[in-house]
């Protein structure tokens, strides 16, 4: 009986030295700080911008959701235009519904992603063709139109080309808002690419609770684009703009960041990974960060790209310079609230 209890004592100080020990970790005490505090809620007041939302964020929800949203679009007429063309209802653009359940999941890092497919349409939505009950936990994407900035795009090879240059385009403009300098590393002409973000003032922060690093790694992974009308009628009335592409994957447009942390050791590197593509490594937990945040708010403050995940802390959707609570994959209202102050800041 001594030896056991000397024992446990033992195992309880060495686990007291390690959380202290964790308490000095940086990054911890950044995202900890944030998981403490209480989510302030903003009202979404206007009804057609959660609808709007959750159109962006429709395979964050299940199959019955998707179904409620898209009979509510078709019953009551809206106001919102797409492009040169005023569609008050998703009826004015409906034509016919196709079905397929030849989904399949991809690995993480892959670029494959969760696939949608030519012909998967909004039937498809509103069955349970996708998992137990039709919702994901990680969706993102990029839309485009026929035309961007007086260049038509006719096919999916110059749909990947513009979005690889809005891409790059973006990070440098974040980079340049943190006084990093940003450079392509490896797959720069390519669909899988990783970049570099190096600090060009480095000093330790003044905050101990709000991690700056010296260094960040990016791994951009966009899937193939693909026609799909029957989808695009519903993004269209979300985006704003008469989408004719959209990536072909759930998870189309994956924006991965990694940071250094003297803490532990890590530094950013740049590697091959399993299936011969560029990847990254680093402390993973820096897009939970202050500082992660704002460069993901920043990322998405266009009606182009968008990113919902119901795998962090505070589940949200970012889409159009805004950032939408996730509660439930039940009700499409989900997407009824703001979040808080802290999520909505942008670089």
């Amino acid at each position: 009986m001594i030896n056991y209890l000397k024992l446990m004592t033992i195992i309880l100080f060495i686990a007291n030295l390690i959380a202290c020990k964790a308490l000095e970790d940086p990054i911890y005490k950044d995202v900890s700080r944030n998981n403490w505090t209480m989510p302030e809620k903003e009202p979404v007041k206007d009804k057609e911008e959660i609808i709007k939302a959750a159109i962006i964020g429709k395979f964050m929800l299940d199959s019955q959701a998707r179904h409620d949203l898209f009979m509510e679009i078709e019953s009551v007429p809206f106001s919102f235009k797409v492009g040169k063309s005023g569609f008050e209802t998703a009826s004015d653009l409906s034509t016919g519904v196709q079905m397929t359940t030849d989904l399949f999941t991809g690995t993480v890092g892959s670029g494959q992603g969760q696939a949608l497919g030519l012909a998967v349409g909004v039937a498809a939505l509103t069955f349970s063709a996708f998992s137990d009950d039709g919702s994901h936990d990680v969706t993102s994407g990029i839309f485009l139109p026929a035309e961007m900035d007086g260049v038509k795009i006719d096919t999916p090879a110059q749909a990947m080309l513009i979005a690889r240059q809005m891409v790059n385009d973006k990070i440098q403009t974040i980079a340049r808002k943190m006084n990093f300098s940003a450079a392509c590393v490896e797959g720069c002409d390519q669909a899988r690419s990783t970049y570099q973000l190096k600090n060009l003032d480095y000093k330790a922060p003044t905050n101990p609770e709000r991690y700056i690093p010296k260094e960040i790694g990016i791994y951009v992974s966009i899937s193939p684009f693909v026609e799909n009308e029957d989808l695009s009628k519903y993004d269209s009335l979300a985006t704003g703009f008469k989408v004719k592409w959209m990536t072909e994957n759930i998870n189309g447009f994956q924006f991965v960041m990694a940071s250094d942390n003297s803490f532990n050791n890590t530094d950013v590197k740049f590697i091959e990974g399993e299936d011969g593509l560029p990847t990254i490594f680093g402390d993973l937990r820096f897009s939970r960060t202050e500082l992660g945040r704002k460069i993901t708010r920043t990322l998405h403050n266009t009606p182009h790209t968008f990113f919902g995940s119901s795998k962090t802390f505070f589940d949200v959707l970012y889409f159009n310079d805004r950032v939408y609570n996730f509660y439930s994959n039940g009700r499409y209202e989900t997407f009824r609230d703001y979040a808080k102050p802290e999520f909505q800041q942008g670089l």
